[in-house]
């Protein structure tokens, strides 16, 4: 069985707002919704990866240290390098949506003060 940890570093947002975004778009990256737990800040989905079921966590720690999201993906069928791909895949989705965010804000903050 493969498995795989990731990691990235978004110390300039808050965790919940993370949170958020990660659960936002397991959809999009084309995931099932197994287990949520809010309060730990905690998803687990269920998916599938080059015809490989893959199990997929993510979590963001709310305490110690500047906010992160961390990835884990497994799989009895796919290989580490598919997975860590995959990983790269899932954290470039969400540094994507939390920038997209920060212009969206921006823009409204400018909007509001043209006048």
């Amino acid at each position: 069985m493969a498995k795989i940890e990731a990691k990235r570093e978004f110390p300039d947002k808050a965790a919940n707002e993370c949170y958020q975004v990660c659960v936002s778009l397991i959809d999009q990256a084309g995931y099932k919704i197994f287990k949520q737990r809010d309060l730990a800040n905690l998803v687990i989905c269920n998916g599938e990866v080059a015809g490989a079921a893959v199990n997929l966590s993510i979590m963001v720690p709310f305490l110690g240290g500047p906010t992160s999201v961390n990835v884990n993906l497994s799989s009895s069928a796919a290989d580490e390098n598919v997975l860590q791909a995959e990983a790269d895949r899932i954290l470039d989705l969400i540094a994507s949506k939390l920038e997209d965010l920060l212009f969206e804000y921006n823009s409204r903050y400018e909007i509001l003060y043209l006048d």
